[in-house]
């Protein structure tokens, strides 16, 4: 599915039963990657009930500040929740890990 194919609940719905027979299948890393971020896309638009930017929905075609204008939050085994604002650690945080760059291969 085309995660802009979204616009109503019920194709909401349809896309995630989907996604969850898909995931029984044996997959690459690389798919089951496509396939993780494809399902918080879908259940993300599932959840904002109101249309903003790229993200829209038929059954509410309007942007809704008074109760959307936040950042929607997935972590995993957990519900989708929203914040105002979300704190980063800082650069030299134990939490931020930076990986020696790949070597370039010549050949």
């Amino acid at each position: 599915r085309d995660l802009h194919s979204f616009p109503t609940r019920r194709s909401s719905d349809l896309a995630l039963r989907e996604f969850d027979q898909i995931a029984r299948s044996p997959l690459s890393r690389a798919s089951r990657n496509f396939l993780n971020v494809a399902t918080l896309v879908a259940r993300a638009a599932l959840w904002r009930e109101e249309s903003r930017g790229a993200h829209f929905r038929i059954d509410y075609p309007k942007p809704d500040d008074q109760n959307w204008r936040v950042h929607s939050v997935i972590r995993a085994g957990t519900a989708i929740y929203s914040t105002p604002h979300i704190d980063f650690p800082p650069e030299n945080s134990p939490c931020v890990q930076n990986p020696a760059p790949a070597p370039v291969s010549n050949g």
